[in-house]
């Protein structure tokens, strides 16, 4: 005889979500009182919690972030794929405001950005080893990119040093979370130790490495570091190289190739300029002056 399944505990403490919706943090109590019980939290109790996440609610985004990573240190819960995706875009959604990133302003796209890719790059959430590539990529550097892009093109002196902090951090992270997408990709466990293995193995739930369209974003990202526009290319000369040795995960695309050709003129000549500045400086107009006088 097969036994009904029981209702999840969120639907049991709330039953009338429906007309008298709870919030992020409301679900959470309940479900940490749940785990204090040692009792396993289901998926779709989590998928609910992320789906209560309103719009423009940064706590409700460090909220789910948090329950990621206590969820994974005390209750052996096992990210999915799916509900990986739901997490990010739940994280997503508490950062921008209600119209998406289309009503977002630059700044708080470059925080988002940051925010979820971060996220994927701490072990503890459990993101790296479930998170989709076309997810983070929609979720975290799409965002970034364009967040980045629009402080570049503000001209506000007041923000200046920000703004060149905020690039290169943003260079930076592209350069980890590459690494990491190529890393899982690249079947890790052959230089692992067996407990570490098995650890990993348990906990894996997507393979999927650097697609043409994320390594398109982060070499994009990399180069629009225009005051150091040679560490941007040398991170983007990085990632291509790194990708190009690695044929099983695609071919980078042509547009991705363009860019980068397009930033190595942009510096030659940059650099050509410099050097013309020098060599005018190099002259010496007051002793041209003295001669003409005698």
């Amino acid at each position: 005889m097969i036994r009904d399944r029981p209702p999840s505990i969120l639907t049991t403490s709330f039953p009338n979500a429906a007309e008298e919706p709870y919030t992020t943090g409301q679900a959470w109590y309940v479900l940490q009182n749940h785990i204090a019980g040692g009792f396993q939290i289901r998926h779709e109790d989590v998928t609910a919690l992320c789906n209560s996440v309103q719009p423009q609610s940064p706590k409700d985004s460090k909220l789910v972030q948090k329950v990621l990573l206590d969820l994974k240190r005390c209750n052996r819960f096992i990210l999915s794929k799916e509900l990986a995706g739901v997490s990010a875009k739940a994280m997503a959604r508490g950062l921008l405001p209600s119209g998406g990133v289309d009503e977002a302003t630059p700044y708080y796209k470059v925080k988002c950005g940051l925010f979820i890719g971060n996220a994927f790059l701490n072990k503890n959430t459990g993101l790296y080893v479930s998170l989709d590539t076309d997810v983070l990529v929609d979720t975290a550097l799409n965002t970034l990119y364009s967040g980045l892009d629009g402080l570049r093109k503000e001209d506000n002196e007041k923000y200046e040093e920000q703004r060149k902090e905020l690039l290169a951090e943003g260079r930076a992270i592209s350069k980890t979370i590459f690494r990491y997408l190529l890393t899982r990709a690249s079947t890790p466990t052959r230089n692992m130790k067996k407990r570490a293995k098995r650890k990993y193995l348990k906990c894996v739930r997507c393979c999927s490495g650097p697609s043409p369209q994320s390594i398109d974003v982060l070499v994009r990202i990399c180069l629009l570091e225009e005051e150091e526009l040679q560490k941007g290319l040398n991170a983007a000369f990085y990632i291509m190289n790194t990708y190009g040795k690695n044929a099983f995960l695609g071919k980078a695309m042509d547009e991705t190739f363009a860019a980068v050709k397009e930033a190595e003129e942009k510096l030659a000549a940059q650099l050509q300029e410099e050097n013309q500045g020098e060599s005018d400086e190099g002259d010496d107009p007051e002793g041209e002056k003295d001669g003409e006088e005698k």
